[in-house]
This record gives structure tokens, C-alpha cells and sequence, in this order.
């Protein structure tokens, strides 16, 4: 790549990403993947944009799609917390609960704070029969949760796995 094609990257990338933007936050993930795709194929080290793009098929309901960029978006930035997490969510769409509760974990590992993907690990360890990982990992959403649905949700999912009222 040649000088002059790194400069005219970012320049290419701004309004492209606007206009994803844009159609994300109407509501439109679907026509938010063309622009996304052009902005990853100039700036393909980006994983803020791959996981924007993943993030459009997720919402779009292309699971497949969304793990292929979420798996980038971890490669090229191995600390991107919320890509960890929508890549969990994915997997676990796509029926693969092993490697949904890993995304979860090193998603956790990296922002404790992530409620939702505590209380959504709970949930498939408790489908997989281990009660007690389950209950930690709820507490763990109810701690970090706190008033939040999902910080209400892990309280009350551990109370009921603990077999109490």
C-alpha cells in the first residue's frame, strides 16, 4: 500500500462510518453492514469497526456473519471487553454453548462490571448441570448488576438455584 492510500484511509473510512452509524441508531443494523464492510476492508486493523460490524449482523440476525468480525474484532484488539461479550452472544445464538461461556469469561475477565454476560454464563453452566458455577456466576451479576434487570435477574436466578424463596 502506498503512502498516499494510507492518508486517503481515514478519509474514505469517516463518512462511511457515519452513515452506519446513522442507520444503526434508526434501526436499519441490515443496510448499516455495506458501509461497515467497505470501512473494514480500508481500515481491516480496526477492531472498533469490526465489532461495529458485528455487531450490525448480530442485530440483522446473521449470526455467522457476526462471529466472523467479532473473531476479527478480538484478533486485531485481544482487550475489546464488549466485542468478547457480542462474540458470546453469537455463539450462543449459534448453539455452540462451550465457546459462548468462554467469549463470556474472558469478556468478564476484562470488564468485571458486564452483568449481562455474567448472568448469560450462569445460565448456560446451570443448562450444563454445574449448579454451584452457576450460582457464583449470578451473584457475580447481581453484584455487579445492582439495580439493573440484569443485576435484579442474577439475584433472583441465584435465590432460585440455591433452591429458595
Amino acid at each position: 500500500m502506498s503512502q498516499s492510500s494510507n492518508r486517503a484511509a481515514p478519509q474514505q473510512v469517516a463518512p462511511l462510518l457515519t452513515l452506519a452509524t446513522k442507520l444503526l441508531r434508526a434501526g436499519r443494523p441490515a443496510e448499516a453492514i455495506g458501509p461497515l464492510r467497505k470501512a473494514a476492508v480500508l481500515d481491516p486493523s480496526n477492531a472498533n469497526i469490526q465489532h461495529d460490524l458485528g455487531l450490525a449482523y448480530l442485530e440483522a440476525g446473521h449470526v455467522a456473519g457476526a462471529i466472523a468480525a467479532l473473531q476479527w474484532a478480538v484478533a486485531s484488539n485481544p482487550r475489546h471487553a464488549d466485542a468478547y461479550f457480542r462474540l458470546g452472544i453469537a455463539l450462543e445464538k449459534l448453539g455452540d454453548t462451550g465457546g459462548a461461556i468462554v467469549a463470556y469469561d474472558r469478556a468478564t475477565q476484562l470488564r468485571p462490571s458486564l452483568a449481562e454476560a455474567w448472568f448469560r454464563a450462569g445460565a448456560l453452566v446451570h443448562t450444563m448441570g454445574h449448579r454451584d458455577e452457576a450460582i457464583g456466576c449470578f451473584h457475580r451479576a447481581a453484584a455487579t448488576g445492582g439495580t439493573s434487570s440484569f443485576g435484579r435477574l442474577g439475584r433472583a436466578r441465584a435465590l432460585l438455584t440455591e433452591d429458595r424463596n
